[in-house]
């Protein structure tokens, strides 16, 4: 049994990855759970056969160049991992909002408000993290 939940648990853990990371795949996984009656949670009662099954007859859907919300989506995190600033604003832009804390949950327009609002906050002046992050965006 042991061998078959590290198998489940890589599969799951390759298909959260490329959901987070590829608006192609969350299409095709959306796609591919409604057709076979799942939800869309990766580990909620799916078999690795299921996710096997997905991996394979959606290869596609993990080639191609990024799409414009995979762009915007990676520019959050990456203002989110590279300072404490970044962590707050998004947590401040995302509270009382009905709306998952991961960038990869929002639509383009959402991304863009927030690296909006970042661009017309004040930096604090001994983050140098946020202010490259915030370049770097």
């Amino acid at each position: 049994a042991g061998a078959k939940d590290e198998a489940f648990e890589a599969l799951a853990d390759q298909v959260t990855r490329a959901l987070n990371g590829s608006e192609r795949v969350r299409i095709a996984w959306h796609s591919f759970c409604t057709a076979h009656g799942q939800t869309e949670a990766p580990k909620k009662n799916k078999t690795t056969a299921f996710l096997q099954s997905f991996l394979v007859t959606h290869a596609d859907a993990f080639k191609g160049e990024p799409t414009q919300l995979d762009r915007l989506v990676s520019i959050c995190k990456d203002v989110q991992r590279q300072s404490d600033w970044g962590k707050r604003a998004w947590y401040d832009f995302n509270k009382g909002r009905p709306i998952h804390m991961n960038p990869a949950r929002h639509d383009v327009n959402s991304l863009v408000q927030f690296l909006t609002l970042l661009t017309q906050s004040t930096l604090p002046a001994d983050d140098t993290a946020a202010s490259q992050s915030l370049a770097a965006a």
